[in-house]
């Protein structure tokens, strides 16, 4: 489960809601995951390969972990980046990802 919380998905979607709580930290958020994206990328080179997550005991944890808001968003704003219009289509992507999970949660 520690591990899903190290990905760059659910870090992202972390500062995402961490930062979105006053005006201040939505004006600085783009500058939040552009460090937070550096950072993951020099961890993951001092990273060693690690065995599949399924493979773990507590992998039902991890599952459970991968359907959190933090890590929907963070999942919704790295699909929405691959493409040339992702910053277009980021809001309709966000938006899109908290709805299933409200609607998931009910």
């Amino acid at each position: 489960a520690q591990r899903v919380k190290q990905q760059l998905s659910y870090r992202l979607g972390a500062k995402m809601i961490e930062n979105s709580e006053t005006f201040t930290g939505t004006l600085g958020l783009p500058f939040t995951l552009y460090a937070e994206v550096k950072k993951f990328r020099k961890e993951k080179k001092n990273q060693e390969k690690q065995a599949p997550i399924h493979t773990y005991a507590d992998a039902y944890d991890a599952e459970r972990l991968k359907k959190h808001l933090s890590y929907r968003l963070g999942q919704a704003m790295i699909e929405s980046m691959k493409s040339p219009f992702g910053i277009i289509k980021l809001p309709s992507a966000l938006k899109r990802a908290h709805r299933e999970y409200k609607e998931e949660r009910q």
